[in-house]
């Protein structure tokens, strides 16, 4: 509910959400209130968010009563509302790090135990938070990498927006799906398959997001699946639930790399079964290929749904091909 109506953050950082834990053991709170201190941002207002239990509750409650624009919540009710109306959030690494995101809050995240380090370094390459290198005690370094990254609006917006992108709050509903579909299955196309394969392919839902967006005639059809299914290196598998058709993959594999293509045949689309396909066809190749080991896809400009179905399923953005008519 808290989502609904949040858009990727843009512009300038007016509201600061600080936010290390219920406990803060080592009372890193403290030192970000240091380092906020150390960076001129009068305008800048600053949420501060503590457990009941934290150790250092009193001196925190002074630290705070004496910095301008700075609010201490103490075991708050309203996280949710908080993070809402924040521009930024200085956070620990911990499950917290997930809420963030689906509210598209541009975190700078501290690891401030070991069990973190690894999501943090994941979440970084991802682009999902900035995680600098850097010990949570350090308020001088702190106090740097801050005032840059508010002073990076771009890369503010860009952290915001992969966030929401990654953790959209759908989770639950698609593993609702999973659990009550019984997962799909993937078969090899064969021949019996030509006119349904020709209709998906023509259906306008389809062709909006492929490469060649003209409709093709039958016998051209007819043609190039007789080339797949004859061919060694390229395979075109469908995926079913309960003998219904969800979608079509095909691999065309070059040495052990393999060219992968998806679509979700008309009236599957918007179900969220796309990542489920993608993930069932990748664990047939694997079974049934296991010389492959890297996977490709390319992906028509403006096609936002393929993007981030590929990004979601852990492809990564390599290169971008440019081209021109004459």
């Amino acid at each position: 509910i808290a989502r609904q109506g949040i858009a990727p953050r843009d512009g300038d950082v007016r509201r600061l959400l600080v936010f290390l834990g219920g406990m803060d053991g080592d009372n890193i709170t403290g030192v970000v209130l240091q380092a906020l201190s150390e960076i001129d941002l009068p305008d800048l207002a600053v949420d501060v968010v503590i457990g009941a239990g934290h150790p250092k509750r009193d001196e925190l409650s002074q630290l705070c009563a004496s910095m301008p624009s700075v609010t201490l919540h103490i075991q708050t009710s309203d996280m949710a509302g908080l993070l809402t109306r924040t521009d930024l959030a200085v956070g620990a690494g911990g499950s917290a790090t997930w809420e963030r995101c689906a509210l598209g809050v541009p975190t700078l995240a501290l690891c401030v135990a070991d069990n973190q380090r690894e999501l943090l370094h994941e979440a970084g390459r991802g682009g999902i938070v900035y995680a600098p290198d850097i010990a949570p005690t350090d308020s001088v370094a702190l106090a740097v990498h801050l005032r840059a990254l508010i002073g990076n609006a771009g890369l503010r917006h860009l952290l915001s927006r992969n966030g929401m992108d990654l953790i959209d709050g759908q989770g639950a509903r698609r593993v609702a799906a999973v659990m009550q579909s019984g997962g799909i299955t993937m078969r090899q196309a064969t021949r019996a398959d030509s006119r349904n394969l020709h209709a998906w392919r023509n259906s306008p839902e389809v062709r909006g997001v492929s490469n060649d967006t003209g409709e093709i005639a039958f016998p051209d059809h007819e043609r190039w699946l007789e080339g797949v299914l004859a061919s060694g290196s390229r395979i075109l598998l469908i995926g079913e639930h309960d003998g219904v058709a969800i979608g079509v993959v095909r691999f065309d594999i070059i040495d052990t790399a393999a060219l992968v293509s998806i679509y979700l045949v008309p009236g599957q689309i918007g179900q969220g079964q796309g990542q489920n396909l993608l993930a069932s066809a990748e664990a047939w190749l694997r079974a049934n290929h296991p010389g492959t080991s890297t996977l490709n896809a390319q992906v028509r400009a403006g096609n936002i749904a393929s993007q981030r179905l590929f990004e979601r399923s852990g492809y990564h953005l390599e290169s971008t091909h440019y081209c021109k008519g004459l």
